[in-house]
């Protein structure tokens, strides 16, 4: 949620920080169950912002380890650049569940892994009705009286809206 996003991008909870810590503050502070919030694999994109991919196999899947180099790449770059106009995510939560591996070794290079696990990410966002949320900014600017319709045509070609004027 929101607090976690928040904690996050204060850097209360960090990638490179205490990993018992980071368990703790997802386990008390967020109610995550506690071998899933010991599995968190990545922050992102670029291994800081308020996004998580978690190994939530269980172990029920072996071989975690040689893949984990891929699935990270694949996360970070769809993190980076959203499914929806392709924008920044935040605040998601990737969860691995299942992971069927190919038994040729050969078919298990970045070269499948990755494009492969970023299509489900893709999908993934897709399937929780995305939305994307456009910045809203208040500002107050000062201009000679001159200068109004120069600022009102600049002000209206961004989509804005002028509050107040001078009469």
């Amino acid at each position: 949620g929101e607090a976690l996003s928040l904690q996050i991008e204060s850097g209360e909870i960090a990638a490179d920080g205490d990993a018992l810590a980071r368990t703790n503050i997802l386990v008390n502070d967020h109610g995550w169950d506690k071998p899933l919030a010991s599995k968190v694999w990545a922050f992102g994109p670029d291994h800081s912002g308020a996004n998580l991919l978690v190994d939530g196999t269980r172990g029920k899947v072996g071989g975690m380890e040689n893949i984990k180099d891929f699935a990270v790449s694949s996360f970070a770059w769809s993190t980076k650049e959203g499914a929806l106009c392709g924008g920044e995510l935040r605040s998601v939560c990737f969860t691995i569940v299942d992971v069927v591996m190919a038994s040729n070794a050969t078919r298990r290079g970045s070269g499948q892994l990755i494009p492969t696990a970023r299509r489900a990410m893709t999908a993934a966002q897709y399937s929780s009705r995305p939305r994307v949320v456009e910045p809203v900014l208040l500002i107050h600017v000062l201009f000679p009286l001159q200068a109004q319709e120069t600022v009102r045509s600049a002000v209206s070609s961004r989509r804005g809206t002028i509050l107040h004027s001078p009469p």
